[in-house]
C-alpha cells in the first residue's frame, strides 16, 4: 500500500501475472489508486498467447468461457505485467469503447503503440516514448514482519555490540549463474568486509539458492555469521532482517530483492555474480544493430532488449542507496526511497491518461 491515501480512486482489473515480483508490484500499484480492484487469476499459457497474437486476436471480442468472466461495467484501469495478458487487455480496452485504460508493469513484450502506459525500471532498457515512464526501482515493497520472525533472528544472534548486516542470497536466473565459483567470491568479498569492521553477518537463503551456497559461507566465516537456510516449520526471518538489520547485502541477480533493500532505508550494497554466456551473447548480438533500429524494433515488439542488472544497481547507487561493501557501514542513507516517492510520478500520469 501507498504511504498516504490517493486523491483519486478508480477500478482496476488486475490480469495477474506468472512472476511473483510483478504479481506484488500488480498489487501495490492497484492499492494505491485505491477504488475497487478485481484480481483476474487467469493466466494464459505461453502457447495460448503466441495462438492468440498470431491470429489477430486483440481484434476480436470474448468468445467462450472468457466471454462470461470479462463482462461490463468495465473498469477504468487494466493492470498488467509481461506479455501474457496483453492480448485480453486490448479487448476489454475495446469492449469498453476505448474507456479501459491498459498500464503495463516493467517490459510487456509487445508492441509499445497499442498500450496506454508502460511503467518500467532501469534494466529493461527500454527506449523512451511518449507513453513509456521509467521509475528508480520496481515497486516492491519490504513484507510485513511477523513477531515470530522477529523473535527468531533475536534469538538467534549473540548479544554484542557489533553492526548486524543482513545477507540475501539469490540464485541462479536468466542473466547470471550462482555457480561455486559466485559463492566463493562473495565468501571472500564478506570475510574481507568482516575482518574490516568487526560486523556480524545474517545471511539469509532462498528457494534458488544453489545447495552448499550457506555452508561455503558457514565455512569461511566461522562463527562471524549466523545462517537460516529454508525451514519449513519456523518464521521466515527475512522481513526481519530486512527490518532489524543496521545494513544489507544482496545478491545481483534479483531486482525485487533490491528494491526490498533499498526501500527498507537501510544501506545497501550489492554483491555481484557472473553474467551467464547467453546473456553476454545477447547483449553483443543487440550491440550489432544501429541505436536507431534497436529502438524501433522494441517498440514494434519485435525486439526485446537483454535485461541488464547492472544498469539498475548504477541508478540505485546514482541515488545514494547503494554503496560500495567496503562503504556500507559509513552511515545512514541521506535520502531513503520510500513507495510513495516511486509511486507518485506513476499515479500522476494515470490521473492524466483518465481525465484526457
Amino acid at each position: 500500500m501507498s504511504e498516504s491515501a490517493p486523491p483519486n480512486t478508480y477500478s482496476s482489473w488486475v490480469l495477474c501475472a506468472p512472476g511473483a515480483g510483478d504479481q506484488r508490484q500488480l498489487k501495490t500499484l492497484a492499492g494505491a489508486l485505491g477504488g475497487e480492484v478485481r484480481p483476474i487469476k487467469e493466466i494464459d499459457s505461453v502457447g495460448a498467447v503466441l495462438r492468440d497474437r498470431l491470429s489477430g486476436a486483440a481484434r476480436r471480442p470474448f468468445g467462450g468461457a472468457k466471454a462470461l468472466r470479462y463482462v461490463s461495467p468495465w473498469p477504468d484501469l487494466i493492470l498488467i505485467a509481461g506479455g501474457r495478458s496483453v492480448i485480453d487487455a486490448r479487448r476489454i480496452r475495446a469492449a469498453s469503447g476505448g474507456r479501459s485504460k491498459i498500464v503495463a508493469i516493467g517490459r510487456p513484450w509487445a508492441a509499445y503503440g497499442p498500450l496506454d502506459l508502460i511503467v518500467t525500471t532501469p534494466q529493461y532498457r527500454l527506449p523512451p516514448a511518449d507513453n513509456v515512464i521509467e521509475i528508480p526501482l520496481p515497486l516492491n515493497a519490504p513484507p510485513e514482519v511477523s513477531d515470530s520472525a522477529r523473535q527468531r533472528l533475536k534469538d538467534a544472534l549473540p548479544r554484542s555490540g557489533a553492526p548486524t548486516v543482513g545477507v540475501l542470497l539469490g540464485g541462479d536466473s536468466g542473466s547470471f549463474r550462482f555457480g561455486s565459483r559466485a559463492i566463493e567470491e562473495i565468501a571472500a568479498r564478506l570475510t574481507g568486509f568482516v575482518q574490516s569492521t568487526g560486523a556480524r553477518l545474517v545471511a539469509c537463503s532462498s528457494p534458488r539458492t544453489p545447495h552448499g551456497a550457506l555452508d561455503a559461507l558457514e565455512s569461511t566465516l566461522g562463527g562471524r555469521a549466523t545462517l537460516f537456510p529454508p525451514a519449513a516449520n519456523a518464521a521466515n526471518p527475512y522481513p526481519a532482517v530486512l527490518a532489524d538489520c543496521d545494513a544489507l547485502a544482496v545478491t545481483g541477480d534479483s531486482a525485487s530483492m533490491l528494491a526490498e533493500a533499498c526501500l527498507s532505508g537501510k544501506p545497501v550494497a550489492v554483491l555481484p555474480l557472473n553474467p551467464r554466456r547467453r546473456s553476454r551473447a545477447a547483449r553483443a548480438v543487440g550491440g550489432l544493430l544501429p541505436g536507431s533500429a534497436r529502438t524501433a524494433l522494441t517498440r514494434y515488439g519485435l525486439w526485446l532488449p537483454s535485461r541488464d542488472l547492472p544498469r539498475l544497481h548504477a541508478v540505485a547507487e546514482s541515488h545514494g542507496w547503494v554503496r560500495p561493501l567496503d562503504r556500507l557501514l559509513d552511515g545512514p542513507v541521506e535520502n531513503p526511497p520510500t513507495l510513495e516517492s516511486l509511486l507518485a510520478p506513476v499515479r500522476s500520469r494515470i490521473e492524466n491518461l483518465l481525465h484526457d
